[in-house]
């Protein structure tokens, strides 16, 4: 299964590269996809996306897909973003840590804990992204965090929200009131810096300051899941996304549910590319003059 599942990998991720940074103005704006996730967002955002540079949709193995999309937003602005989806019932959501040791640890590149979590031979990586918001010098999250149903944090602190994969494996974004009915139910589980979506409706946000941002959305039957990556801080590459816009991003894609996991010179998404020495590439360009940061914490997309 394992061979079958590389062989798969090595077709669509090696397509992994991070986005254009040139900027030639169009001619023209042209607001159709050639990708069905990509048109998706187009009719789902009303105008907030003016002009398709560039768009790539890939199978990532079974029940994953990834859309790399470069677009100029409303406000004629070139953006970047990277989207997977992850169906119910193929690849599985699992929270990644430095050393993938089942414990709080001092920050590390997503590459590394992919690395190691492929060293144990239980689960092969697909991909990751920033999870929640933690402290620079230990890792520490700001929330709750949970591994392979082992608690690593179960103090929701302040944050407002949480997602979680839950042990019969369907995925759960709430609001921090309803960690205390789930808990027992938590297989993995991350704390959220901001809720953006709550029954399909936006959550207007207070600040409508445009950044990199690492997010996570949950459609109304659980049974899908979306995590979203967006650049920032280029302006001829990507200029960074509002909360608001981001939650408009993610309810386009049918999501019900959805929380801004960080934010800034932390968010990073990483894909595997066994074409690669080293296997793992980073897939975006970082806000921090495009190098990967070390983060606390980080969701990846596995198999068994």
């Amino acid at each position: 299964m394992k061979n079958y599942i590389k062989l798969m990998a090595i077709a669509a991720l090696a397509l992994c590269s991070c986005g254009n940074d040139e900027f030639d103005k169009p001619d023209y704006f042209d607001r159709t996809a050639q990708t069905k996730m990509g048109q998706t967002l187009i009719e789902g955002t009303a105008s907030y996306i003016t002009h398709v540079k560039t768009e790539t949709e890939t199978k990532v193995t079974d029940g994953v897909t990834l859309l790399d999309m470069g677009y100029l937003n409303s406000d004629g602005h070139a953006m970047q973003l990277y989207l997977y989806k992850v169906v119910l019932g193929g690849a599985q959501i699992r929270v990644c840590l430095p050393g993938d040791k089942g414990r709080v640890a001092e920050p590390e590149k997503l590459t590394e804990m992919a690395t190691v979590i492929e060293s144990k031979s239980v689960y092969m990586t697909f991909a990751a992204v920033t999870g929640g918001e933690f402290s620079a010098s230990d890792g520490k999250p700001s929330g709750i965090l949970y591994q392979d149903g082992k608690v690593l944090s179960n103090d929701m602190g302040k944050t407002p929200a949480f997602f979680a994969v839950l042990k019969d494996g369907s995925f759960v974004c709430s609001e921090a009131s309803e960690f205390e009915t789930l808990r027992s139910d938590i297989d993995q589980a991350v704390s959220g810096k901001a809720k953006i979506l709550s029954q399909g409706y936006v959550i207007p946000q207070n600040s409508n300051a445009a950044s990199a941002l690492s997010a996570v959305g949950v459609n109304a039957d659980r049974t899908e899941a979306y995590l979203l990556v967006v650049d920032g801080g280029d302006f001829y590459y990507s200029n960074g996304i509002t909360m608001d816009d981001a939650a408009l991003v993610l309810q386009a894609s049918g999501c019900s549910e959805a929380m801004v996991l960080n934010t800034g010179n932390n968010v990073a998404a990483i894909c595997r590319n066994e074409r690669s020495e080293d296997l793992f590439e980073l897939l975006n360009k970082p806000a921090d003059k495009g190098f990967e940061p070390s983060v606390g914490n980080g969701l990846a997309i596995v198999v068994k």
